[in-house]
């Protein structure tokens, strides 16, 4: 589990509503939008779709509650070092490249 902010934070270029407005948009199936929450731990899909979400989750293991908050205590996802964040920012740099 992620949230929103946290990936725009490695990312480092984009906030939060970005990083929801790009999920919203994937269709490939190998990527793992379901796992990506608000950071109070609940989904921002609509009615639907959070269910959608949530039955996903559910199907991994991830205990929701019954007013369909996940503990990120739990269940966040830690993220990569900073040291590998930097490394791959700059790997994706063409200016850097020179």
């Amino acid at each position: 589990m992620a949230t929103y902010g946290q990936i725009a934070k490695i990312l480092g270029v984009c906030g939060p509503r970005t990083v929801g407005y790009a999920l919203n948009t994937v269709k490939d199936e190998s990527i793992p939008w379901h796992r990506v929450v608000n950071s109070k731990g609940k989904s921002s899909l609509g009615l639907e779709g959070a269910e959608i979400q949530l039955a996903l989750l559910k199907q991994e293991g991830v205990a929701i509650s019954e007013k369909g908050i996940i503990d990120l205590t739990r269940h966040q996802w830690e993220g990569p070092t900073y040291a590998w964040v930097q490394e791959h920012r700059d790997a994706g740099d063409s200016s850097k490249k020179h």
